[in-house]
Parts: C-alpha cells; structure tokens; sequence
C-alpha cells in the first residue's frame, strides 16, 4: 500500500507534456522578417499590416518593425495572407503569403528563383511637385504630379518664374518658362490654361484656343478653360463660337455660378435674351449675393417691358451692389423713374 501511495503521488507530481503538434497549434501560424532601403539600410517603426484572407472571418494584425527593421508575429490561423509595409516618405509595399504550422515562415522580398530569402525592400516615394490650378497664374487648388527631388525643384523654380512673369505682364519669359514645366510633365491643366492666358496676350490666338482645348480635355470638370475660350472667341469677333462652346459645356455646369454667370453674359452679348436670362436665373438661386446679374437681369425685364420685375431685380442690385459699383447710380436712377 505504502508502494502504491507513492507512486499515485509521483504521477500526480509530474507535469501535462502537450505533443509537439498540440504545442504548434497553440502558438498558430509564425511569421517574421526585415525590411530596409534601397541602400540595405534597416527601417525602423514601418506600419506592418497583416490581413487573413483564408476561410472564415476576415482579420487585420497590426505592429510595427523594430530599430533593426525587424518584426515577428506568432498565433495567426494558418491560410491566405495579404501584409502591406507602409511608412510615410516610402511606397507601399505589398505580399501575398501563405502561412502553415510548424516554424517561422520567413516573409521575403523579390529575389530571384532558388535565391535566399531577401529583405523587404521599400522604396522612396516620388517628391510631389504641387502647380497651383484655377484662373490665371495664382490660382488656389493644385494638380500634383510626381518626380525626382531634383526634377521638382527645378519644375518648382520654373513653374514660380513663370508666375511672376505672368503677373509682371513679360510674355515671353512666362512662355519660355511655362514651357520648361510641360516638357517634363505634360498633362498639367494648370499650366496649360496659364500657356493659353499667355498666348492670348501674345495675340495667338489659334495657340491660345489649342491650350484652352487641351485644359478642357486634362480636366473637363473645371469651368475655367471654357469660359477662357468663349472670352477668347469674342475677343476675336466670333460670338456665335462663344456662345456655342458655353451652351455645349452648360449641362456640366449647372451648379457653377461662374460658368453660368459667363454664359448668361455671351448670351446676352449675342442677343439671345431668352438664354441670356435662363443662365442669371440660375446663378441667382446659386448666389443671392450675386449683385450684377440683378441688373442683368432688371435690364433684361425692361426690354421684354416688364416693370415689376424690373424693379425686383434693380431693388436686389442696389441692396448688394459695392460701394463704387459703376452701374449703381444708374440703377438708382432707374428705379426713381420706375417707381412713378
């Protein structure tokens, strides 16, 4: 009995082995790996995003690489996965795995068949180079376009010499320097628009029109490079063009302001009263403050011989026009006369 007792105590004493399989499938899948430069150089704190896309529920790990560009993970259901190395001032990196039990699964980078296992490598993002956008040369949104360092500094440089230029009325330097920036990146609308503002000051016009045409086609969302054009035909006589170019784009434009203030004007220019006071309706709905398209409007009602709305419309303008507006004395005047 004594013997028995003892050896119940020994076997309550010793401790659970688990199998080796029973331990791997514990500890889940493993991976691990390092990421560096293009000189070799580890990259510290990279965001490693870890997604499982195997069967079941879908799960995204996060951590981020050590001062070494080091970074393990253990406990991951083994299947498919997709993990994406990002860190600000690099391109993202991105590897389709498969993870197995049993082992460290080493996470490698492009090399060739039968070599290695090599270290993620990320490369340096492109410098973006910003060239302000909208009307003229000091416009405030931007396009941005992708270059070297080096390419961008001196694109910067070109493109703020052709600004100064601009405002300084030196055609040609603006030209020449406007120039310099598409040679590098030619699909910038922005430059292209501020080319073709430079052309027609030259008196280029077919130049001026091709540019324009070129802005309407880079970025046909923005009114500017169509009014532009419609200005540039009546500069030259062709109100009939103007009023085309404007009528064709309008659909795409209903909710700008601008463009249909630019439309309302063409019309009017041409005679077309009835579209001339389609288009300030609608900027007025768009902008109440809009004071001059009030007048526009009042001086449309008189020659259709409408009073009231004259007076509407006139009451509006002197109500919102600024002080040293050249038209309102003339719209006081008007009303004066009106209300007899």
């Amino acid at each position: 009995m004594r013997h028995a007792a003892s050896a119940m105590v020994v076997a309550l004493a010793l401790p659970c082995l688990a199998s080796p399989r029973a331990a791997e499938a514990q500890a889940g899948a493993q991976m691990r790996g390092v990421v560096v430069d293009e000189e070799g150089q580890p990259i510290p704190d990279v965001d490693v995003e870890i997604e499982y896309v195997g069967e079941g529920q879908k799960k995204v790990y996060r951590q981020k690489t050590n001062k070494k560009g080091g970074f393990v993970r253990v406990g991951l259901p083994p299947g498919n996965y997709k993990i994406y190395f990002r860190k600000e001032g690099y391109k993202t990196y991105g590897i389709d795995t498969w993870l197995s039990l049993g082992g460290l699964s080493e996470i490698c980078g492009e090399s060739e068949p039968g070599a290695p296992c090599a270290d993620i490598v990320l490369q340096k993002a492109p410098v973006v180079v910003n060239i302000p956008g909208g009307t003229g040369a000091a416009g405030a949104e931007g396009e941005a376009r992708e270059v070297d360092s080096e390419e961008a500094a001196r694109l910067g440089a070109a493109y703020m010499q052709a600004v100064e230029a601009i405002k300084g009325e030196r055609w040609g330097e603006a030209e020449s320097a406007l120039k310099e920036v598409l040679a590098q990146i030619p699909d910038q609308p922005a430059v292209h628009f501020n080319l073709g503002h430079v052309y027609r000051q030259k008196k280029d016009f077919a130049a001026a029109e091709g540019e324009f045409r070129r802005t309407m086609e880079l970025d046909p969302d923005d009114p500017d490079a169509y009014v532009a054009l419609a200005a540039l035909y009546e500069a030259q006589g062709k109100g009939t063009e103007a009023v085309t170019v404007l009528t064709e784009a309008a659909p795409r434009f209903e909710e700008s302001a601008k463009f249909q203030t630019a439309l309302g004007a063409t019309a009017m220019n041409e005679g077309r009263e009835k579209d001339a006071e389609a288009a300030f309706t609608k900027v007025v709905a768009l902008d109440p403050t809009n004071a001059q398209v009030q007048y526009y409007l009042a001086t449309l009602a008189l020659n259709r011989g409408d009073k009231d709305d004259a007076i509407g419309h006139l009451e509006a303008f002197v109500a919102h026009a600024p002080a040293g507006s050249p038209d309102l004395e003339v719209a006081k005047a008007l009303l004066e006369a009106l209300r007899k």
